[in-house]
């Protein structure tokens, strides 16, 4: 059965001047609900079944009430293309195919926001869901049909990934009907480079121009988990 390695601190537990705590303030993401609502935490002991997990952000993903994997974090910023260790390291053995990142917790929204990754997800609020990666697999496919058959959904992946933002949204689009909004973002830039009051308001915007009416919370009420 997954596990997560041992040795994880939740993140509200950390001090203020950690570096693990200071590189989420940083990033414009509040510590105490990184923790208390998608349950990340902070390695902080090595393990030597996930030595890789060590000293990094630890990020669970959980399906229908339980663990299906996590991801670890690097905390802080280099030059990923230079840098021998990767930005993420994953469970070793998850199986992304059937795996939706927050989708527990976003499919109890009036309607849902598609992204790419975790801090994608963190910046749009408790109604996003994460693909983990740019391409989308037949099971998380049927998974999203499965929890927005009957709800408006959103599709924002990265600027860098129209394509796929594209082809996603038709998909989707002929088993949900009209209740597919499509928002590109500019350039290169990811949900994660915005503020959440920013994105609420693109989205909010394409939606109307789409002719989609997103019900219930406004940008406030998502904004504020409610």
């Amino acid at each position: 059965a997954p596990s997560l390695p041992r040795g994880v601190v939740p993140l509200a537990d950390l001090p203020a001047d950690h570096p693990a705590a200071q590189y989420a303030a940083e990033r414009g993401f509040d510590p105490v609900e990184l923790s208390r609502l998608y349950g990340v935490g902070y390695c902080a002991l090595p393990d030597l079944k996930f030595p890789m997990a060590a000293r990094r952000l630890i990020i669970p993903v959980e399906t229908r009430g339980r663990l299906v994997g996590w991801q670890a974090r690097f905390v802080g910023e280099r030059d990923w293309k230079a840098c021998p260790a990767p930005k993420y390291y994953g469970m070793p053995g998850m199986d992304k195919r059937f795996a939706l990142y927050n989708i527990d917790r976003a499919r109890t929204y009036p309607w849902g926001v598609l992204v790419e990754g975790v801090t994608d997800v963190w910046a749009v609020g408790p109604n996003a869901v994460g693909l983990l990666g740019k391409s989308i697999t037949f099971g998380q496919y049927r998974m999203l049909i499965d929890a927005y058959r009957n709800r408006p959904l959103v599709v924002m992946l990265d600027g860098d990934a129209q394509r796929e933002n594209e082809a996603i949204t038709r998909g989707l689009a002929k088993d949900l009907g009209a209740g597919v909004v499509r928002v590109g973002l500019p350039g290169d830039h990811d949900p994660a480079g915005f503020s959440r009051e920013v994105l609420l308001d693109l989205i909010h915007r394409q939606a109307e121009r789409q002719g989609v009416l997103l019900p219930g919370g406004g940008v406030e009420g998502v904004a504020n988990g409610v």
